[in-house]
């Protein structure tokens, strides 16, 4: 199933799982993008050749809940808009910066005009 996926994206937790049972990101037959998701760390960008950090947007986090989800979205919407691996890794980044700093799943997702400007380091919400 790998080998038709473009990219995974996998938490922190299910990554060091996964690499304890013998994964390796960097295997042929593995998805050409693998992003490991890592909270206030932001996310990690392994490609066949590179392994980039890219950090998490300041945020004052209040309830986790959700922020998973909401940087897949941001990613994903990224990548169809036509945004590169790391431009979209930040959009993912800075929904899910959004997403943490209210309770609830759904209580605080961003605008696309709101996220951009959050990776642009402006005052936001």
């Amino acid at each position: 199933m790998l080998k038709k996926t473009d990219a995974l994206i996998l938490n922190r937790k299910e990554f060091d799982h996964l690499r304890g049972i013998g994964f390796d990101a960097t295997t042929k037959g593995n998805p050409g993008i693998l992003l490991v998701t890592e909270g206030a760390l932001g996310c990690a960008v392994h490609t066949k050749n590179t392994e980039t950090q890219i950090p998490a947007y300041q945020a004052d986090a209040v309830d986790p809940s959700g922020a998973g989800d909401a940087f897949n979205a941001g990613f994903i919407a990224g990548r169809i808009k036509g945004f590169d691996v790391y431009e979209s890794v930040r959009m993912g980044n800075a929904v899910a910066a959004f997403a943490v700093e209210k309770w609830g799943c759904q209580t605080n997702l961003p605008s696309w005009e709101e996220a951009e400007r959050r990776i642009r380091g402006e005052k936001t919400k």
